[in-house]
């Protein structure tokens, strides 16, 4: 069996994914109004579907996050946010060439209108890399006891590389913005 077709790495992965899509939906399900507000941001959809888009996104999110850490779901769940991520870089995308950079991109754990830029998509890249190791691998119901708890420190890995990425494109939004500030106060 080849390493990177290890069922480890599928699990690490899974769970990973697992996590960051279920927290994202919860937050958006427990506040359906700002999530709302951050899709009409985006200028993309018209307003009256605002509401339903934020509504099926946010339980999709939640619940196929929940049904990726399962091994009989895994690559249904994973195909799945695989295809909703993708709506979201064409988003940024097309916010990114219409000019819309100050936006709330609704990722991570809180709500912020970073600044959108390309280092978006490296946090994109996070994503499409562990769900492709949750696709490439074969789910295994029965790790053993040392490879669940690799699996375990490895998806804790993999989520903190995604929050602590989330961070930093959350902090140099806001430095930029207070260098902006600071350089006109002085001018």
């Amino acid at each position: 069996m080849s390493l990177l077709l290890h069922p480890l790495f599928g699990t690490a992965g899974a769970l990973a994914c697992g996590v960051v899509f279920a927290a994202s939906g919860a937050r958006k399900t427990a506040d359906p109004s700002g999530f709302e507000a951050q899709i009409l941001a985006y200028e993309l959809l018209p307003d009256w579907s605002i509401g339903m888009w934020s509504r099926f996104t946010a339980w999709t999110q939640l619940l196929a996050g929940v049904a990726l850490v399962i091994p009989q779901t895994r690559w249904q769940a994973a195909v799945v946010l695989i295809a909703l991520n993708t709506t979201f870089v064409a988003a940024l995308v097309l916010s990114l060439l219409a000019g819309r950079r100050h936006i709330d991109c609704g990722c991570g754990l809180t709500s912020s209108a970073e600044r959108l830029s390309p280092w978006g998509f490296i946090r994109n890249a996070w994503i499409y890399l562990t769900l492709s190791a949750a696709l490439c691998t074969q789910a295994s119901t029965s790790l053993e006891p040392p490879e669940a708890l690799g699996g375990a420190f490895g998806a804790a890995l993999l989520v903190g590389i995604y929050y602590l990425a989330d961070l930093l494109l959350h902090n140099a939004s806001l430095l930029t913005r207070d260098n902006h500030t600071t350089r006109r106060s002085f001018s």
